[in-house]
């Protein structure tokens, strides 16, 4: 008899099912690279996998792996931020007080092109940098059908998505997620970031340094930018950042459990065991019991079977851990809890070995709040 797998999604509040996930069109959405030779400012157009400079002024790359301290994360030459996810984030100057350097523009080929009159949500991660003078709005992404590059110093364009409100962005403290619903014209295939207006048109703010902040402030703005995101749509509801700004994170947990044959082999049922956990929580709850204590049965009945306990969180619980210099290594603590539970139902404690993965393994790699919730998980595997 073949297995038959449930997959329950056990929501607190109304109304959110399940769907199919839709496709992020961004490529390299938070800017990682395998070089190592990022060593100086102005790399991002030369070693970032898929994208390059649109003008001739280069946009920089910050990584944990920088040569130099200057591109280095958290701490670089433009002040101090951690990724908003995975390691890396950019960093590209839109605004220059006496208009003698230019602005810098990133931009990159869609991983699909975009359907007429179709529905689409544009999001992504922004954070003043600590030594930027000025705050500005009007930062901004352009689609076009073809590839572009210019040498000019800036580059000026009508068909620009920003958000409605186009406020002036002065979060230095931590990452604002910014979120814009927008209509196709149809086949665009490239990306460009930046700010496509007359410098007549942008409005700025004179920012105060940070204390702590030894760099001098430039007369410019910079901003650092990281996450991004572009999904089709069906309603504009769809397109919102709200979830991301909940201090507990969205009251979800998702269930799965695989349904055996009687006399499945232990290594079945263990590597079909996994136990889900809430935002940043790492409480057991009511509902993992039952496939802890198959577990539990299986394990008594096999005494020479060692086993790990893999625990994983989402990459928004990461986020938060860094922003807020919390260390704590979430995705253990759920192992150890799932660990003292078998112990507690009689398994030796020297046939359960604990792991962490952290958000480097997800299931999903979306963001919507069932993605994230199949990532906050403890699973198995036979030693």
């Amino acid at each position: 008899m073949k297995s038959i797998l449930l997959s329950i999604a056990i929501f607190l509040s109304a109304g959110l099912f399940a769907q199919e996930e839709p496709q992020n069109l961004i490529p390299n959405p938070s800017f990682e690279t395998d070089d190592g030779k990022v060593k100086k400012l102005g790399y991002a157009g030369k070693s970032l996998e898929a994208w390059t400079t649109a003008t001739k002024t280069r946009v920089d790359l910050f990584t944990p792996g920088g040569i130099i301290p200057d591109v280095q994360t958290p701490n670089n030459a433009m002040g101090k931020a951690n990724a908003k996810d995975g390691d890396n984030y950019i960093g590209i100057k839109v605004y220059d007080y006496n208009a003698k350097g230019g602005r810098a523009y990133l931009t990159a080929e869609l991983v699909d092109h975009l359907e007429k009159g179709k529905r689409y949500c544009l999001s992504y991660s922004i954070s003043l940098a600590d030594v930027s003078k000025y705050a500005t709005n009007n930062f901004g992404v352009h689609f076009s059908k073809r590839n572009i590059y210019e040498e000019v110093d800036v580059l000026l364009k009508d068909d620009v998505i920003i958000p409605s409100s186009n406020i002036i962005q002065k979060n230095m403290k931590t990452w604002t997620n910014v979120c814009v619903p927008f209509t196709a014209k149809g086949f665009e295939k490239h990306i460009t970031l930046g700010n496509f207006h007359k410098s007549s048109k942008i409005a700025t703010e004179t920012m105060k340094k940070p204390k702590g902040i030894a760099q001098a402030q430039l007369p410019m703005g910079y901003y650092y930018i990281d996450n991004m995101s572009l999904l089709k749509i069906s309603n504009d509801s769809d397109c919102n950042c709200a979830e991301e700004k909940l201090v507990e994170g969205p009251k979800i947990i998702y269930s799965k459990q695989e349904i055996l044959p009687e006399g499945s082999p232990i290594s079945k049922v263990v590597v079909s065991s996994s136990v889900y956990f809430y935002s940043l929580k790492s409480d057991l709850v009511v509902a993992s019991n039952k496939e802890l204590d198959r577990l539990a049965t299986a394990l008594a009945a096999k005494p020479d079977v060692k086993i790990t306990i893999e625990g994983h969180s989402d990459s928004t619980e990461e986020t938060r851990l860094k922003q807020e210099d919390d260390y704590v290594n979430l995705s253990e603590q759920r192992a150890e809890e799932v660990k003292s539970y078998l112990i507690a139902k009689g398994i030796d404690e020297g046939r359960l070995i604990v792991t962490s993965k952290k958000a480097s393994q997800p299931t999903s790699k979306m963001k919507t709040p069932i993605s994230l919730a199949k990532n906050r998980r403890v699973v198995f595997k036979t030693n």
